[in-house]
This record gives structure tokens, C-alpha cells and sequence, in this order.
């Protein structure tokens, strides 16, 4: 389901950045957009995630997911009454993290959710590429460090009280909105791209 967080139509004439964030999950996707100015808080517009049939395996969803995702962004991005044409698209995708050792390790490697992942990941960043030239990817721990996740979505939630109340929505979505949040503050989409190269846990993909 996706949720749009309208603003007067005008409002838009200020910003020149679209940032999409994208966080894959094994069962499913979770996706923002956000309006954004270099100096500006971000304005969240829309948010949501994508959760195919569970009777589908996990590569076959990852494969529906980043479908309907690239349908939906080109719909917002070309038919929509919002004048991204003539803004900078910027995407970011969080990847998969190898695990090394210990119990979690031997869950994920047993499970095969670490390649679950990375195909969803791989899927993100393939619809990204039809959107735009400028895409990022870092593990979670880049952009949350090691908070836990039910830490992180309060505090995703409080960063956006004053934009929409998030309530109790799908953990990849909220995930997703505090991507986008922190690659804003840290102004990612409008920083050099060979500068962005020297951070060892940060991704240029294209």
C-alpha cells in the first residue's frame, strides 16, 4: 500500500531533489520518496511497501516487488502533477550484510536469507538504474549503527511526527523513511561522487 503525503502544489517549487529509498526485505519491500534542498529539511511525499504472495519463493517476490515498484515510480515520475522532471533523482538502497561467526551467522547462512537479501538488493538497485544515473547503497549498520530496530522506528517516527503520524506501519517502509532521512542530513545527494568513493561502507553504484 502506498501513502502519500500531499503539500499544496506550489510548495514543490522549492525543493530540486527527489531521493527514493528502498530497504529489500526477504517477505517484502519497502520504499519512500522524499522532496529535498541542500540546507533544507526534507519533505517526506509518499511511502510505502510491496509484499507479493507468500506462495511465491523468495527471489520469485523480490522479482514481482521490484516490478510494481518500478511501475509505481514511473507513474509518480512522469505522470504525476509534481515537476520531478526537472529535479535531480537521487537513489539509495541498503545492502545485504555478510554474517561471519556466531549463531546469527550460522541462522543466516542455514536460512540463506543473506542471498535472499542480496537478490532483493540486486532487484532494488536494477529498478533504480531505470530511474536514475545517481544511486548509493550501504549496510544497515552505515546508516542506524547497531540500533535495534524497534529503537530505530520511534525514532524514525518521532524525526516525522510533524510531517505524518506513521503509526504502526510495515517495518521495511519505516525503514526505508529513515534511509532517506539520514542520506538528506548527511547532504549524500549532492556531495561529489569522488568523494563519496573513499567511504569504505558506503556504495557508489552508478
Amino acid at each position: 500500500m502506498t501513502h502519500r503525503v500531499l503539500e499544496p502544489p506550489e510548495w514543490y517549487k522549492q525543493y530540486t531533489t527527489y531521493v527514493i529509498a528502498i530497504d529489500p526485505g526477504t517477505i517484502s519491500m519497502g520504499y519512500a520518496g522524499f522532496l529535498a534542498r541542500q540546507g533544507k529539511p526534507p519533505r517526506l511525499h509518499m511511502f510505502g511497501n510491496i509484499t507479493p504472495a507468500k506462495s511465491m519463493n523468495a527471489y520469485a517476490r523480490a522479482l514481482c516487488a521490484a516490478e510494481r515498484l518500478q511501475e509505481l515510480f514511473d507513474y509518480e515520475l512522469s505522470y504525476a502533477s509534481l515537476p520531478l522532471n526537472e529535479m535531480n533523482i537521487c537513489g539509495f538502497c541498503e545492502l545485504a550484510v555478510p554474517y561471519h561467526g556466531g549463531a546469527a551467522g550460522t541462522q543466516a547462512k542455514d536460512s540463506g536469507s543473506t542471498l535472499k537479501l542480496a537478490f532483493g538488493a540486486g532487484m532494488a538497485v536494477l529498478t533504480l538504474r531505470q530511474l536514475t544515473h545517481r544511486i548509493l547503497g550501504a549496510p544497515g549498520p552505515t546508516w542506524k549503527g547497531q540500533t535495534p530496530k524497534r529503537i530505530q522506528a520511534t525514532r524514525t517516527a518521532n524525526a516525522m511526527r510533524d510531517q505524518v503520524d506513521l503509526g504502526c506501519i510495515n517495518h521495511d517502509a519505516m525503514d526505508a523513511i529513515g534511509m532517506g532521512l539520514w542520506c538528506v542530513e548527511n547532504e549524500l545527494p549532492w556531495k561529489p561522487l569522488a568523494m563519496l568513493r573513499r567511504r569504505r561502507t558506503l556504495h557508489v553504484i552508478r
